[in-house]
């Protein structure tokens, strides 16, 4: 049973999971469990405060409105980004190569930033992904990659990144 009392708010993981319902559409919680590599239990827990933060509604969709504001004005201060040290990964934030929108110097490694990864092949400034499993879920999955990279644009932009990261993921989640 879960209780009010019980929920202390939304967490990272709770993220990927209403950002993968609401690009998925109708999907049972084993194919998400399995898509993001979240354990079944943790996706109904997470689908429970989701629903108790009203970004889910009780039939299952994804109130989108609800999720960009959170995503957008919220989000840095639950999971900021952390930037660490100069690791080789997979690109994120505005340095996601499916981005035209942003311009940034490539040949500068500092402007560059990455999910650490062994099997990565680009050098950057690593930052924490809103969740451990985010790096390996967004290789399979190429719209959930775009948004988890402006979600990093917003956890460790400046306002203008944060901005333009904004109207992006409105796009994104508007795009039915």
């Amino acid at each position: 049973m879960f209780y009010m009392r019980d929920f202390l708010g939304i967490k990272p993981q709770d993220v990927m999971i209403a950002i993968k319902f609401k690009i998925s559409g109708k999907v049972s919680q084993l194919t998400v469990s399995k898509d993001l590599r979240i354990s079944p239990a943790e996706i109904n827990h997470g689908i429970k405060r989701l629903k108790l933060a009203r970004i889910m509604n009780q039939d299952g969709s994804i109130v989108t409105d609800a999720l960009i504001e959170y995503l957008v004005h919220g989000l840095k201060y639950n999971a900021p980004g952390i930037k660490g040290a100069l690791t080789v990964g997979m690109p994120t934030a505005h340095s996601n190569p499916s981005f035209n929108f942003v311009r940034y110097d490539k040949s500068d490694k500092e402007s560059v930033f990455v999910w650490a990864s062994p099997n990565g092949k680009v050098k950057g400034v690593g930052i924490n992904p809103i969740y451990k499993s985010a790096p390996e879920a967004a290789k399979d999955d190429p719209k959930l990659y775009r948004i988890l990279s402006l979600i990093d644009m917003i956890r460790v932009g400046k306002s203008r990144e944060v901005a333009v990261a904004g109207r992006e993921l409105s796009k994104e989640l508007n795009y039915e």
